[in-house]
C-alpha cells in the first residue's frame, strides 16, 4: 500500500495529459534500504509514447499520513493544540 499527496497525483496526471500521452505503466516500489540510505516506497511512471518506447515521468514518494490529520487540524484552528 502507498499513501500519496492528492495535489502531487493531479500534477503527474497534467503532465501526462499535457504530453498527449494515453496510456501510463504505474510501477509501485516497495521502500528499500542501501548502504544505510532509506529510499521510501513509491510510485513510478512511464508514459507509453506509441512508437515501442515508455518515457520516464518520474515518481511520486510515499507520504506519511497521521490517521487523525483532520482532527489535529481542526483542533489547531480552534487553540486546542
Amino acid at each position: 500500500m502507498i499513501n500519496v499527496k492528492l495535489s502531487d497525483l493531479i500534477k503527474m496526471v497534467e503532465e501526462l495529459k499535457k504530453e498527449k500521452i494515453k496510456y501510463v505503466e504505474i510501477m509501485f516500489s516497495e521502500q528499500s534500504t542501501y548502504e544505510n540510505h532509506i529510499f521510501p516506497s513509491h510510485l513510478n511512471f512511464g508514459g507509453y509514447d506509441g512508437e515501442g518506447g515508455i518515457t520516464d515521468f518520474g515518481k511520486i514518494d510515499n507520504f506519511e499520513v497521521d490517521a487523525f490529520y483532520n482532527f489535529k487540524s481542526e483542533a489547531k484552528r480552534s487553540g486546542q493544540n
